[in-house]
C-alpha cells in the first residue's frame, strides 16, 4: 500500500455551511470575490483564495489514482486554522473543522484526517484534541506558530497539549506556517519558497557544541522524529534516510499546492533503497503510526516516542 501522508483539504460542506449561516463563527468571515473565496479570522488579513482542488473530492480522488497512491492522510489548511480567534470561539471553530473533515473521510474512503486545534491555548487544545481522538482521529495536524504569526511550541501554556499528546500516543503533524513576519520576502513567492526555513532548518547541533551547559542536545529529539518525502532530490532523500534511518521517512505530497510534490513516489523511485526502506517510506511507516489498516504487518502499536 502506498500512503501519501502530506496532504490538506477544507471540505465544500464547511463553506456551504458558513455561506448559510453567516454568523455562525463571530469571529469569523467568508468573502466572495468573483469566483474567489477567502476568509477572515477575528479581523486579521484575508486568507490566501482558497483553491477548490482543496476541496474538490473527485478530483483528488483522480489525482490518487493516477499516481496509484492507495491512501492519502489529511489536514486542515493551516491559513484556516484560526489561531486568532479568542478562546471559546476557537475551540468551537476546531470541532466545526474537524466534524467536516470526518465528513470528506466519509465520502472518500481513502482519506485518513487528521484533526485540528486551537493552540493558541493550551487547555482548550488538550480538550478538543482529548474528543477528537475518542472520535476516532488518530493524531493532528499542527502549525508551528501558535498564536497565528509567533509563539513557541515549548511554551508552559502547551502542556496540557503535549501531555494529552503523549499519554494518548498520538500522532502529531508539525507544518510550517505561510507567514513569518519578515516583510522582504513578500515578493516572487518568496514566502513559499524560503521563508519556511526557520520552521525546517538550522544549525541546532553546532549552537548546542558552542552551548553545551545551556541547551539540551537536539538529536535527542531529532531521533523522535518522523519526516516526510517533500524535499525533491533524491541526494537529499538519500542523506536524510542516512541521518534519520529510512523508518523515519514517510510519503509525502503536499496536495494540492503548486510548491508541493506533484509525482511524490518518484523522488523514491529515483533514490538508491534497498526495498525494505522503499517499503518503509512508501507506506509501511505510515500505517503504523497513523493506524492505517493496509494488511502490512508491524502496525499494531505506535512507537512510544511518535
Amino acid at each position: 500500500m502506498i500512503i501519501d501522508t502530506h496532504a490538506h483539504v477544507v471540505p465544500a460542506s464547511l463553506i456551504e455551511v458558513l455561506r448559510a449561516e453567516r454568523r455562525i463563527f463571530p469571529s469569523v468571515r467568508l468573502l466572495a470575490e468573483g469566483e474567489a473565496t477567502r476568509m477572515t479570522f477575528a479581523g486579521e488579513a484575508p486568507t490566501r483564495t482558497i483553491s477548490p482542488r482543496l476541496s474538490d473530492l473527485q478530483t483528488r480522488k483522480e489525482w490518487l489514482m493516477q499516481r496509484k497512491i492507495d491512501h492519502q492522510v489529511v489536514g486542515g489548511w493551516t491559513d484556516v486554522y484560526g489561531y486568532e480567534l479568542p478562546g471559546d470561539e476557537a475551540a468551537d471553530w476546531a470541532r466545526f473543522l474537524n466534524e467536516h473533515l470526518r465528513k470528506d473521510a466519509d465520502a472518500l474512503a481513502a482519506l485518513t484526517p487528521l484533526a485540528t486545534v486551537p493552540l493558541q491555548n493550551g487547555t482548550l487544545a488538550a480538550r478538543v484534541l482529548e474528543e477528537a481522538l475518542d472520535a476516532g482521529f488518530t493524531g493532528a495536524m499542527i502549525g508551528t506558530q501558535p498564536k497565528g504569526v509567533g509563539g513557541t511550541l515549548d511554551h508552559a501554556e502547551l502542556d496540557p497539549f503535549w501531555e494529552v499528546a503523549s499519554a494518548r500516543h498520538a500522532t502529531i503533524f508539525l507544518h510550517p506556517m505561510y507567514i513569518c513576519g519578515d516583510d522582504r520576502l513578500n515578493g516572487y513567492d518568496l514566502l513559499n519558497a524560503v521563508g519556511r526555513l526557520t520552521d525546517t532548518t538550522g544549525w541546532l547541533r553546532r549552537n548546542r557544541a558552542i552551548h553545551p551547559d545551556g541547551y539540551a542536545d537536539p538529536f535527542d529529539g531529532f531521533r523522535r522524529l518522523f519526516f516526510d518525502t517533500v524535499l525533491f532530490e533524491p541526494q537529499a532523500l538519500r542523506f536524510l534516510c542516512d541521518v534519520a534511518g529510512a523508518d523515519r521517512v514517510v510519503l509525502g505530497s503536499d496536495y494540492p499546492f503548486p510548491i508541493g510534490d506533484p509525482e511524490p513516489a518518484r523522488v523514491v523511485d529515483e533514490t538508491p533503497l534497498t526495498e525494505a526502506e522503499r517499503r518503509a517510506i512508501l507506506g509501511e511507516t505510515a500505517a503504523r503510526i497513523f493506524h492505517i489498516d493496509c494488511g502490512c504487518t508491524n502496525q499494531t502499536e505506535v512507537d512510544e516516542d511518535v
